[in-house]
């Protein structure tokens, strides 16, 4: 019997169908790969939502204080503790400064150069605002003395 052509191209539709099975079981895999790695990263969301709750309810509570908490007493702040006020500046008293010296070595006049707006103040005009004492203790200087200790041997009874 003489061969007719669908031999062949049923040999070719055998090959194909053989090749797209092969390419189906190469994508069924890659999708069973991919539903694993879902599965994975959809359990990692569950972790990591549940640890969000977690911390915004810590969030909600009440602060950490030394009596609810390990914190150190010292690490305590009073309850309804105002903020602490500004510092004031102590008013000038008599008495309360050192006297100035009688005699100062010498005396320094500073004058001022500008005013706040930049213009040129001379010296004539300035009045005393303010003045002290910058006492300077000279540095200390060791007095060295040298002992000299002699020795002789008496003559007479021979010891030294």
């Amino acid at each position: 019997m003489p061969k007719s052509g669908n031999d062949s191209s049923s040999r070719d539709g055998a090959h194909l169908v053989g090749s797209l099975l092969a390419r189906i079981d190469r994508l069924v895999a890659q999708i069973a790969a991919r539903d694993e790695r879902i599965d994975e990263l959809l359990a990692q969301v569950k972790m990591l939502n549940a640890r969000i709750a977690e911390l915004e309810a810590k969030r909600g509570g009440p602060p950490k204080t030394p009596d609810n908490s390990s914190l150190p007493p010292s690490r305590g702040q009073k309850a309804n503790a105002e903020p602490p006020a500004v510092k004031r500046r102590r008013k000038g008293r008599p008495g309360v400064a050192r006297k100035l010296a009688e005699n100062p070595d010498a005396t320094r006049r500073f004058y001022a150069e500008r005013c706040a707006c930049g213009a040129v103040l001379g010296e004539a005009g300035q009045e005393l605002a303010k003045e002290y004492d910058h006492i300077d203790i000279p540095p200390i200087r060791p007095i060295t003395t040298r002992i000299e200790l002699f020795r002789a041997t008496c003559p007479a009874a021979r010891r030294g």
